[in-house]
């Protein structure tokens, strides 16, 4: 099913999340007016209830979230280039092009890993701020083989968000994608 046919879980969120709040609000409602409440437990009760939600979504619900992969494709930059140098050699330039705080990589042989921003901190902080967009969440791959006179180098640079209702508004997209070129001409530019 393609982006645009994958229907959008967020309305039915809501629409239980209103559902329960009226059971709830009904509820509390009977036991208001019966007397076995008073205004001020239930002011009480609706303090906690709320502070309680707030607390669970950010320290417990938000965080698994993150680490469940996401139902939506991935927002991917992918470019091929040729460089003199060894396969080796050009990995470690853009490792060392990578090395900044917040970045993890790994590599096994021919292969360069990195992770770029948490999306965790994306989420809470937002966009509406500059450590959330600092946090953006970006996944890279690096192959380099040998090729001759050096090595061929294929670079990807992909969103790494984790599960959400629907997918990323489309100015988190274009940024995703900005950063991806940005990240594989530095890449290039590191092994030429």
């Amino acid at each position: 099913m393609s982006r645009s046919e994958r229907p959008n879980a967020r309305p039915l969120f809501w629409l239980g999340y209103f559902m329960v709040s009226a059971l709830v609000i009904a509820g509390l409602g009977q036991l208001l007016s019966r007397g076995i409440i008073t205004g001020p437990w239930l002011v009480g009760i609706a303090v906690l209830v709320a502070a309680g939600g707030v607390l669970l979504a950010q320290f417990v619900v938000l965080p698994r979230l993150t680490r469940k992969p996401s139902p939506y494709p991935r927002i991917t930059s992918t470019e091929t280039w040729e460089s003199s140098l060894t396969p080796d050699e050009a990995l470690e330039r853009i490792r060392e092009t990578l090395t900044h705080p917040g970045t993890e990589l790994s590599s096994d042989g021919s292969t360069l890993n990195a992770r770029i921003g948490s999306d965790l901190t994306f989420r809470r902080r937002g966009t509406a701020s500059d450590e959330g967009w600092r946090a953006l969440p970006l996944a890279a791959t690096f192959q380099a083989e040998a090729h001759t006179g050096g090595s061929r180098i294929r670079g990807e640079v992909r969103d790494d968000f984790g599960w959400d209702f629907g997918p990323p508004q489309q100015f988190i997209e274009d940024e995703v994608r900005t950063r991806g070129t940005a990240l594989l001409r530095r890449a290039r530019s590191a092994t030429s």
